[in-house]
């Protein structure tokens, strides 16, 4: 009998068009049967819900190339909706539909909803557990829901609600949650904790990450979401860039471990929407797939 993995599903906005492509490598291999559980964040839920479903391609339109590169990330956006969020927050109150959001969560849920509609009763079914790492406003704590509890689109829009790219949040149970990667992006040490018998399979979006650029985002980053939801969620931040050094070294120290990151040559980033870019990256995502059918062979 061969040994269940675990699949972890990184986030990245754009740069997830990578991970579509190694999930679709890997639902044309059929290795659903091999699979003790996923977890996913951010752009790696809708991944995740896709290759469940088993709706990652064949033929059909495509979530990033045909939908996401049109409408889904405003750069422009940014720094008049900063200059609201400030006003919001030191002079007089905003509602939060009228502040300017960099990504349309909206947008991305009319995708799943209407245009490539995600078999939500299909996921819902299937053995396979699937749990979301959001982030609980009220605790600041990383909470991991399990998809076949709860509505799947509540969980899905929670996860793109990527402050401080937006000002969007998402109510489940009477508690309000952000996309998870806010406070912690990879989460691989509780993993082995949780399965210890298990390898787990990590899937990046993103390229060998730097210290200090890291450190530079987070601070920016927490330094206005903090502006949205108060001054504590700047260590929130700050503390993810910390855990996330430290679950990478463990990686790496870990034959049970596999990580997988676009190739140094991949152009995709968070706010692409160059179609041949994308393109491109998403069949970097398909040959990188090939790794995960070599480490489940072993």
């Amino acid at each position: 009998m061969k040994q269940k993995v675990v699949l972890c599903l990184d986030g990245g906005a754009m740069s997830g068009v990578f991970g579509a492509g190694v999930v679709r490598k890997l639902q044309d291999s059929n290795i659903y049967d091999q699979l003790k559980a996923i977890h996913a964040v951010s752009a790696g839920v809708f991944n995740a819900a896709y290759f469940l479903a088993r709706q990652t391609g064949n033929g059909e339109e495509s979530v990033y190339l045909d939908y996401l590169a049109k409408d889904f990330v405003s750069s422009k956006k940014f720094f008049p909706g900063l200059i609201q969020q400030f006003i919001n927050r030191f002079f007089c109150k905003i509602s939060p539909d009228k502040i300017l959001n960099t990504i349309d969560v909206d947008y991305v849920m009319k995708i799943i909803e209407k245009k490539i509609p995600l078999k939500v009763d299909f996921i819902k079914k299937q053995s396979i557990p699937f749990y979301i790492k959001l982030l609980n406003i009220e605790s600041r704590e990383t909470e991991y829901l399990l998809a076949q509890n709860h509505s799947i689109f509540k969980l899905l829009r929670a996860s793109a609600c990527m402050a401080p790219y937006t000002f969007a949040s998402q109510k489940i149970n009477n508690k309000h949650y952000l996309d998870g990667t806010i406070g912690e992006s990879t989460g691989l040490r509780k993993l082995v904790e949780k399965y210890p018998e298990s390898k787990i399979i990590y899937i990046s979006n993103n390229k060998e990450p730097k210290a200090l650029p890291c450190f530079i985002k987070a601070f920016f980053a927490g330094s206005i979401t903090s502006l949205m939801y108060g001054k504590d969620f700047f260590r929130v931040f700050i503390n993810r860039e910390k855990k996330t050094k430290k679950d990478l070294l463990f990686a790496k120290s870990s034959s049970n471990i596999l990580i997988i990151r676009p190739p140094e040559n991949s152009l995709a980033k968070p706010r692409t929407k160059n179609r041949e870019i994308l393109q491109e990256t998403y069949e970097m995502g398909r040959r990188e797939g090939q790794k995960v059918l070599d480490f489940l062979k072993v």
